[in-house]
């Protein structure tokens, strides 16, 4: 997964430092670290941004991890009238 600090900025121009922490698993200095979550779960990574003066600003992100297939539900209206039969394209 890619992070990105993209609009992070200081008004004064002063230089910037990143620390990003991924739920206490990693951290980088990098401004935009990439990152795997190796298991599924919710994770909450932080990026917090100091300027030469020490000031420090951070943000945090909630991350979901997971691959998990939608659970299809159909149903139908009972009627006479109606066809009882569905197709799914491209199966």
């Amino acid at each position: 997964m890619k992070f990105s600090s993209e609009g992070t900025l200081d008004y004064d121009g002063d230089d910037l430092a990143y620390l990003w922490n991924f739920d206490g698993i990693a951290i980088s200095d990098d401004p935009n670290p990439q990152f795997e979550y190796t298991q599924p779960g919710v994770y909450y990574s932080e990026l917090a941004v100091t300027d030469t003066y020490g000031n420090e600003v951070s943000r945090q992100l909630k991350v979901i991890v997971g691959n998990t297939p939608p659970v299809v539900d159909i149903k139908r209206k009972a009627s006479i009238l109606s066809n009882h039969s569905f197709f799914l394209l491209g199966q």
